[in-house]
């Protein structure tokens, strides 16, 4: 059975019995209205709300065996202010007791042929809900900064490469000091490519796009680690045991920091999977809402600290190497002026006894 609606189309699942439908939408609020949602991002209607109730014999229905569909048509809401206005779609009822929309038992499908779908498993007071997120930058100084940061990410690209030709065509990278920067190199350069496609929303598959979000993520971890062992480097060179590094083969320095990075984002997929690349919805010119891709680790729920948690503790151990390299350096020039002072002072000493012996 279908019921259909100006901005809503609702499809009721197969039932035992005959029921006896009762749908009644109300006009189009696109207004503000508050939510169960934690993120403190302000939510608006993008539909009308239609209030759904079925009777079987005369008694409410209050177990559905299937889902019931919805097909909504979005409607641009009336926000205020200025920028980019991105929207999170949400299928969402009103909780009567709580007052406010959730979407605790309902599913946002997706959008296709410029509908948007929606599955829940009971019937209540629905609303199509949009939780804002709002840029400052109207699409004409995000359109700027986007060729800029394309800009950018091509000088950097095309700098690394010429980095990366130098050191092999000189051999340079067989050195210890120049392996660490050529593989840092290659970790920039596999951050720059990807994360550039990541944010470009060009990638509309999913296994794609969070196989660009994992390769990106192994990238910037990458960057980090080598960044962490070139710090290592600088330090142990400052010491008398410096020397043994040069024992330990390449081979091992590249399992390390290419294998932890490996390691995190391996556990990171096969524990959170759904993470991995994410959609936010933007209204065009003709009031369509329409999906952008983005191939990155989803901030909502955590996973973020997959990449931030290594970056943190890498930062603390670089900054202790740094200052215990400046301590080095300092301690062996403090130790070089002493020996120089007790050198002029053994120097003045023999002098005197030579001026006083004649």
């Amino acid at each position: 059975m279908e019921v259909i609606f100006e901005e809503a189309t609702i499809r009721f699942p197969p039932h035992p019995s005959p029921l006896e439908v009762i749908a009644i939408q109300s006009a189009s609020l696109l207004t503000p209205c508050p939510t169960s949602y934690e993120d403190n991002h302000q939510s608006y209607h993008l539909a009308s709300v239609i209030s759904v109730n079925a009777l079987d014999n005369g008694s409410d229905v209050t177990k559905l065996y299937q889902n019931i569909e919805f097909e909504y048509v979005p409607k641009k809401p009336n926000v205020l202010g200025n920028g980019q206005f991105f929207y999170q779609p949400r299928c969402a009822w009103w909780n009567k007791e709580e007052e406010y929309w959730t979407d605790e038992g309902c599913t946002f499908v997706g959008i296709k042929d410029k509908h948007v779908h929606c599955h829940c498993n009971h019937l209540t007071l629905f609303g199509l809900v949009g939780e804002l997120v709002q840029f400052p930058h109207t699409d004409s100084q995000a359109s700027a900064i986007s060729k800029l940061a394309q800009l950018g990410h091509a000088m950097s690209i095309i700098f690394i490469c010429l980095t990366l030709i130098i050191y092999c065509y000189c051999g340079l990278y067989k050195v210890l000091r120049v392996f660490i920067h050529t593989n840092l190199a290659i970790a920039l350069f596999l951050s720059h490519v990807f994360l550039w496609i990541a944010f470009e929303g060009r990638v509309s598959n999913v296994s794609g796009c969070t196989a660009v979000a994992a390769i990106a993520q192994i990238s910037v971890l990458a960057t980090y680690f080598w960044i962490c062992m070139e710090a290592i480097h600088l330090f142990l060179c400052l010491k008398p045991a410096g020397s043994a590094l040069g024992n330990i083969p390449l081979y091992v320095w590249f399992i390390v920091c290419w294998g932890f990075p490996l390691i995190i984002v391996l556990i990171s997929v096969a524990a959170k999977s759904n993470s991995y690349g994410y959609s936010v919805y933007k209204f065009t010119k003709r009031d369509e809402l329409d999906e952008i891709n983005w191939c990155w680790l989803n901030k909502e729920d955590g996973i973020l600290w997959s990449v931030g948690a290594p970056a943190t503790i890498i930062f603390v151990i670089n900054f202790v190497l740094v200052m215990l390299c400046l301590q080095e350096l300092f301690g062996a020039s403090n130790k070089e002026s002493e020996r120089e002072e007790m050198q002029l002072s053994q120097d003045l000493v023999y002098s005197c006894s030579s001026t006083n012996a004649s």
